[in-house]
Parts: C-alpha cells; sequence; structure tokens
C-alpha cells in the first residue's frame, strides 16, 4: 500500500481517547502480569509500598505522594493505569486539537513504551509531556502557538525539566533551532552549530564528569544483565571508574539500541527490544527516505526543519543518555523511552503538520 494513502486514515479524538484507554489498559496488564515475571517492577513495587516518602530526591517524593494518594483512592492497578493515561497527554492534545493522522497513535505501541509508560514510573510522566512538547513543537514550525499552547508547554518544560533535566535540554533545542529557522532561514545552521559547540563544551566542563558518575553508579553490577563482568569494570575501584569513562562513547549506541546481538542470544526475550533499538535508532532516516518519496510540494520545507531542529536534538540526546546507556540493556531502554519520541514521533508530527498547513 502507497505510504501517503496508508498514512490518510483518520482519528477522531473521542475515537483516539477511547484507543487510548484500550491500549494503556492493555498495558498496565501485560506489564504487571506478564513483564514482571521477566524483569521485576522494583521501582513500582517500591512506591506501592510507600518506600520513597523520605527520599532525599524532590521529584521522587513528589510521584510518591501522588501514588500514595491513587492507591489509596483506587488500589495498585489503578495507580498503574492513571499514570498510563498521564503518558498519553501528548498524543491525546494532538489529537483534540485538530490532529487526525492514526499513525501517531503507535507511538503508543512501542514494546518499551508500552511497558515503562503503562506503569508507575517517572518514564510515564516525562514520556507524556515530553510528546506534549513535541505535539507543539511541530505546530509551532508552521503557525502560531495559541495561548493554551504555550501555557501547555510551560507545563512540559517544568515538569519534564524537574524529572530529567539533562533530556529536556533537547526541548529548548527544537524550539530554539526553529525560531531561529523561520526568522532567517538556512543561515540558522551556521549560528545553531557554534551554539552546539559552545553547549558542548560547557556541558564537558561542569557537568558530564556528574552525568558520568551518576550513570556509572546508577547500576547494580550483580544485576542480571549487568555488563560489568563484560567489560572487565569493577564499580569500587577508580580504574574501573575510568575503563567506564573510556567506553561510555559506545553509550551512544548502545543507550538507543539497549541488548546487542550476543545479548539477546543469551536470553531470547530481549529480541524484540532489540529489533525495537534498531528501528528507533533509524526511525529518522526511515522518515527522511520516506517523505523523499512522497509527491509533496513542502519537501524542501521540511528536509530543513529535519536536518536543523531533528537531527541535532537525537545526536544531543544520544550523546546526554550514553552514560545511561551503557553498563545495562534494561536499564538503557528504560530511561531512553523517556525521549525516544524525538526519533519517530517529530518527524511524524512534522510531516502531519505540512501536510495539513493550508499553504501545502
Amino acid at each position: 500500500m502507497n505510504f501517503e494513502k496508508f498514512s490518510k486514515y483518520e482519528v477522531s479524538w473521542p475515537s483516539a481517547l477511547v484507543y487510548i484507554i484500550i491500549i494503556k489498559l492493555f498495558g498496565a496488564f501485560f506489564a504487571t502480569e506478564v513483564f514482571s515475571r521477566f524483569s521485576p517492577l522494583i521501582d513500582a513495587n517500591y512506591y506501592l509500598q510507600g518506600f520513597y516518602y523520605d527520599d532525599a530526591a524532590l521529584r521522587t517524593r513528589l510521584i510518591q505522594h501522588i501514588v500514595g494518594l491513587l492507591s489509596y483512592t483506587g488500589g495498585d492497578f489503578f495507580s498503574h493505569f492513571m499514570f498510563g493515561l498521564v503518558s498519553s497527554v501528548g498524543i491525546f492534545y494532538f489529537y483534540f486539537s485538530g490532529g487526525r493522522g492514526w499513525l501517531v497513535m503507535s507511538a503508543l505501541l512501542f514494546p518499551s513504551a508500552l511497558i515503562w509508560t503503562s506503569i508507575i514510573s517517572k518514564e510515564a510522566i516525562y514520556f507524556g509531556f515530553f510528546s506534549l512538547s513535541l505535539v507543539i513543537w511541530s505546530r509551532f514550525c508552521i503557525d502560531k502557538l495559541s495561548r493554551i499552547d504555550y501555557f501547555l508547554l510551560a507545563i512540559a518544560v517544568v515538569v519534564c525539566g524537574l524529572l530529567r533535566p539533562h533530556y529536556t535540554v533537547a526541548i529548548f533545542w527544537l524550539f530554539g533551532s526553529a525560531f531561529l529557522l523561520k526568522k532567517i532561514g538556512w543561515k540558522s545552521a551556521f549560528i545553531l552549530a557554534a551554539t552546539m559547540a559552545v553547549f558542548a563544551v560547557c556541558v564537558y566542563f561542569t557537568v558530564w564528569d556528574s552525568l558520568l558518575l551518576r550513570g556509572f553508579g546508577g547500576i547494580e553490577p550483580t544485576a542480571r544483565s549487568s555488563r560489568f563482568e563484560e567489560f572487565g569494570i569493577s564499580q569500587d575501584t577508580g580504574s574501573g571508574f575510568e575503563r567506564y569513562k573510556s567506553l561510555v562513547p559506545l553509550g551512544v549506541l548502545y543507550g538507543v539500541v539497549g541488548p546487542m546481538p550476543g545479548e539477546v542470544v543469551n536470553r531470547i526475550e530481549f529480541a524484540p527490544f532489540f529489533v525495537e533499538g534498531v528501528l528507533i535508532m533509524f526511525a529518522p532516516l526511515l522518515a527522511m527516505l520516506l517523505v523523499r518519496k512522497l509527491n509533496v510540494n513542502f519537501k524542501l520545507r521540511y528536509f530543513l526543519y529535519f536536518v536543523i531542529c531533528i537531527i541535532p536534538c537525537c545526536l544531543l540526546l544520544m550523546v546526554l543518555h550514553a552514560p545511561f546507556g551503557l553498563m545495562n540493556p534494561g536499564s538503557a531502554v528504560r530511561w531512553r523511552v523517556n525521549f525516544e519520541a524525538a526519533f519517530y514521533l517529530a518527524p511524524m508530527l512534522l510531516y502531519l503538520q505540512f501536510k495539513d498547513a493550508p499553504s501545502s
């Protein structure tokens, strides 16, 4: 079937709400009753047990209070389901504000997103508000935003900044690059390249070591999927940390793909996550090739935003995620869920906005 015809199937916002509820009910059931048998939902269970009320991190305490209220109101499954609904806020807003393309709904069906955004988790909340920012960004690229757009964007940035500040940098890049592109066109590429270079230097000399320490110390060496032994790293030694630092560039690949082929052979349950990771890694390229084949009059403008906004955004996220994606494929995949929508949802939303624009 021709992709252009395939993408024309439409979904109204009431239908979208029904689909979201069905998907999230299934996701919560699958995660708690099936997936949990292979990988325990440790954090979610700790939240349900009230383990984090005295945690040092404000974001963790806030989520603990939310879970406590939800659990008291409707029980464990209800709590998971409500987090699942929050994870869908961006997708729902797309349809509620006039979007119709059914493919946007598919963002909720990727295996990792289906699991980790359908249970109690920071990933569920971040995914929802990060996706919301992408929906608003795609509209910003070709049109003026409404007051409600700006209001929701402000909420999204605050929530994302509270939960995962390092990934939230990508939102500022998307809007900043789109703003300059609208103002001065392709010449903005030079300004943005210089900005990215300055940002990289600042990150390296200010917070990079802190990110490395968090990534290194955040993984349990004795976990079944841990790569400490594979890489010959001891977490308790300075030489182990130096070895980890030397391997962090591998995290750019490992962090997005997740399990590698050898790990899939040893643990067949990793297979769908490996396939998913490869698809997500190459999703921007696939989107570009698909649009290139379409008979549309906005190709040049689409590719301009694609190359200047989306590609640097994805590369930035890959680098920032590298310290957290190296030492454990399960953790790499889970934390990737926070921002993975930038790889497949952003190109899709941008295409749909251009396609539906009056000038197109």
